[in-house]
């Protein structure tokens, strides 16, 4: 089952964000004002002005240069533009991974261990590569790092497939997910908020997949074994002792009704 966001401001643009040429989407402030700009609309073709002119108090914003019949929505351009920067940077921050290894007891309780902690950090990329082809699978960024990568899926409007995700976790792969389901529609119309965004998003991102964590919450566990060893033999003298006791008390109320019978 596909997850759907609950996106709904982009659903509803009075205004359009980006604008299309040269092959690829621009933000308004790069471009010149008006019909100069060159763009046309990334959803119908349709020719745009670019309404950027610092005197005025609206936010910059694309429109269409004549009246058209037009259903731009922009979901899809959001999911284009996060690509396009990390295309364009070739570099990104890492969110935190965070877990804490953990054994099962044989009563149903568990034992911890110390939380695995591993900070963001800021990573380059040999290369970027968009539509990424991995075992059957297309992703939408690859960040060749070394003899490694890092993959990146880009949340508008649909979450990673389950599928996708066992693939990814069976394969040890590192995999982040950016969430851009919830932006502001204001985030969109500004450049540097929005590629803050997708270059360092905070709790905007998570990991799918995290070897080197991962890697480190195993150790964990191997580390709690002798406790969880020791645990399990206290809790199994302890159920010894309540069987014990449970059947010291059957065979008195045996012996009790083997009196009353004589």
């Amino acid at each position: 089952m596909i997850e759907f966001s609950g996106l709904k401001l982009i659903n509803t643009f009075m205004k359009i964000p980006f604008g299309f040429k040269e092959n690829r989407l621009w933000f308004v402030t790069d471009v010149s004002n008006g019909a100069k700009c060159n763009c046309t609309c990334p959803k119908c073709d349709a020719p745009l002005q670019a309404k950027n002119n610092p005197n005025n108090i609206k936010i910059p914003h694309f429109a269409h240069l004549a009246h058209a019949d037009c259903s731009y929505s922009g979901m899809t351009d959001v999911h284009l533009m996060a690509q396009q920067i990390l295309l364009e940077h070739q570099s990104r921050r890492t969110p935190e991974f965070r877990d804490t290894p953990s054994l099962l007891l044989k009563d149903g309780g568990r034992i911890y261990g110390n939380e695995v902690i591993i900070p963001p950090a800021w990573i380059e990329a040999q290369a970027t590569v968009l539509e990424y082809s991995w075992k059957g699978f297309q992703i939408d960024v690859a960040f060749p790092i070394g003899d490694k990568q890092l993959l990146m899926e880009i949340a508008v409007t649909y979450f990673i497939e389950p599928e996708k995700r066992r693939a990814v976790v069976k394969g040890d792969v590192a995999m982040i997910e950016i969430d851009l389901s919830g932006i502001l529609s204001k985030d969109l119309f500004d450049k540097e908020a929005f590629t803050a965004k997708v270059l360092s998003p905070g709790e905007l991102a998570v990991w799918i997949n995290n070897p080197k964590g991962n890697a480190l919450v195993k150790k964990g566990r191997k580390l709690l074994e002798p406790q969880q060893l020791h645990q399990n033999s206290l809790i199994t003298k302890e159920e010894e002792k309540r069987a014990q006791k449970e059947q010291r008390k059957v065979e008195k109320e045996l012996e009790r009704k083997k009196r009353i019978a004589e």
